[in-house]
């Protein structure tokens, strides 16, 4: 088994499956929305033309309906990576973003230190699905997870600058992973690692200077920001919030769970971190995070959420019976019933509705805080008993 178990056979697999949905999504026939027709990789289109409306001076935050449907959310900056992919034909473009979203999270996985080759490929098999989830609809979430996971391999490898500039990459394609800076507070230097970080953050936010004006750069992060502004306010997505809003009627509670959250992942996590010392423990609660309090999370949103339940539970040297439990639990209630295993009736009139995606993915997280802050006051723990607590 542990001959079969290995990184070039997730790697074959991440590839060949990459390269499979580019295929489907291209020539598969187009939907209508609002009685417009559009392409399957709708979201490649809205990446790859903000390049063209960046340097034509055009809002980038507009409807273009005759180009797609949906609007562009993320920076500047990000239309500015988008660059070789506006000039190359949709085929090859679209297959070369989705390689770009599997490599760079398998190549995460395997980066990991204090971990075998078969747990690496673990964590890839049960990432598998969930992020065939986020490749069917061209989206950038599995790049994002793959540049924190990589970040964090470097800092476990004491390279500070190219962990602040990958994660400043992330945080320029989906902001709320600046949330992985959190990952600088370990180390003791904390003034050096802030100019590291403002550094990485100046360098990518002025990025686009090289090819439009400030005023016009200005006027695009003003844009952004109102944007975002709206978007907040909009929606609570597949998230703690969405979940207390959908089963308490609570709409004001958005910005006072999202405090909670800061400080359940502060209080217990860090404190947890410094006397246990498991940094891959850190890692899966950071991943897990950035979904379950993002109230703009949906279902490709969670191949972060699911990277960091497989770091989280395979990293261990044994697991136990509440392990298992949640592997089947998220295996089956978050990742599985998106697909077609289950009947469309049951997706569209029960899992959706009723954001039962999102619930075992907080229940896991609320798992690992009661055993991590139990962790702290308990006179039997030890960093020899707890250190392969996920």
């Amino acid at each position: 088994m542990n001959k079969i178990l290995n990184t070039k056979l997730i790697l074959l697999i991440y590839f060949l499956v990459a390269v499979a949905i580019s295929l489907v999504q291209y020539f598969k026939q187009g939907a209508t929305f609002n009685g417009t027709a559009y392409t399957h990789y709708n979201n490649y289109l809205i990446f790859k033309n903000s390049w063209a409306h960046l340097i034509s001076n055009q809002n980038l935050y507009l409807q273009f309906p005759n180009e797609y449907y949906d609007l562009f959310k993320y920076s500047p900056t990000f239309a500015v990576f988008m660059l070789p992919f506006h000039y190359l034909p949709d085929l090859i473009g679209l297959t070369i973003w989705n390689l770009c979203n599997h490599m760079t999270l398998v190549i995460g996985f395997i980066m990991l230190r204090d971990v075998t080759e078969k747990q690496k490929t673990l964590m890839g098999l049960f990432s598998l699905i969930e992020l065939t989830t986020a490749t069917h609809n061209s989206q950038s979430n599995a790049l994002v997870a793959g540049l924190v996971i990589i970040a964090f391999a470097m800092f476990q490898r004491q390279k500070f600058t190219l962990a602040a500039f990958l994660i400043s990459i992330s945080a320029f394609i989906k902001i709320f992973s600046i949330v992985a800076f959190i990952i600088f507070l370990l180390r003791p230097t904390i003034l050096k690692s802030i100019i590291k970080i403002a550094l990485s953050t100046i360098i990518l936010f002025a990025l686009p200077l090289l090819f439009i004006k400030p005023q016009q750069l200005f006027d695009q992060y003003q844009n952004w920001l109102f944007m975002l502004a709206a978007d907040h306010s909009s929606s609570t997505g597949l998230s703690l919030m969405g979940i207390i809003e959908l089963y308490t009627g609570s709409t004001d509670s958005k910005n006072g769970i999202l405090i909670l959250g800061i400080l359940l992942f502060f209080i217990p996590v860090i404190v947890v971190w410094k006397k246990i010392k498991n940094e891959l423990w850190l890692l899966s609660m950071l991943l897990l995070w950035l979904v379950i309090f993002n109230h703009k999370s949906e279902s490709p949103t969670y191949i972060i959420a699911i990277a960091g339940i497989a770091i989280g539970i395979f990293h261990q040297a044994q697991l136990n019976k509440i392990d298992w439990l949640f592997l089947i639990l998220v295996g089956i209630g978050c990742q599985l019933i998106t697909t077609d295993l289950f009947p469309p009736s049951w997706r569209n009139n029960f899992f959706k509705p009723y954001l039962i995606k999102a619930i075992p993915c907080i229940a896991l997280y609320s798992y690992w805080i009661i055993i991590g802050t139990y962790s702290i006051f308990s006179p039997l723990s030890s960093k020899k008993t707890i250190s392969n607590t996920p």
